[in-house]
């Protein structure tokens, strides 16, 4: 069996061969394609699926969202990166939610910049 096989049995309630391992290395080859350790859009490209192929690891879809929000009453999303600072904002008729995530260069990945909050009109 391969990935896809034994992933398709267990969800129709049979038994697989052995357990499907799925592996998330998109924090790694973000910070690989970053270092230029991988070409720009590694993470984007078929070669990226390969990769996984070799390592005989499963896909892991994150951040792939096979659809698109639609906001109605009032809602308006409003996303951006400042500098190290990435921030979403979400203006509904009751107040306004943000959020702010600080990039760590040392780690390649992000933290809670601050807090979530409120602001009330």
């Amino acid at each position: 069996m391969n990935d896809r096989e034994r992933v398709l049995t267990v969800l129709r309630g049979g038994v697989a061969d052995r357990v499907p391992w799925f592996s998330d290395l998109d924090y790694w080859t973000y910070a690989v394609e970053r270092r230029g350790e991988r070409p720009s859009g590694f993470r984007q490209s078929p070669a990226y699926l390969d990769f996984h192929r070799e390592l005989g690891v499963g896909f892991y879809l994150q951040g792939y969202w096979p659809f698109r929000p639609i906001y109605d009453g009032g809602i308006e999303v409003k996303a951006g990166q400042k500098g190290d600072i990435r921030y979403r904002r979400v203006h509904t008729p009751v107040g306004t939610l943000e959020e702010q995530w600080l990039f760590l260069w040392d780690s390649f990945s992000g933290v809670a910049a601050g807090s979530l909050r409120q602001r009330c009109l």
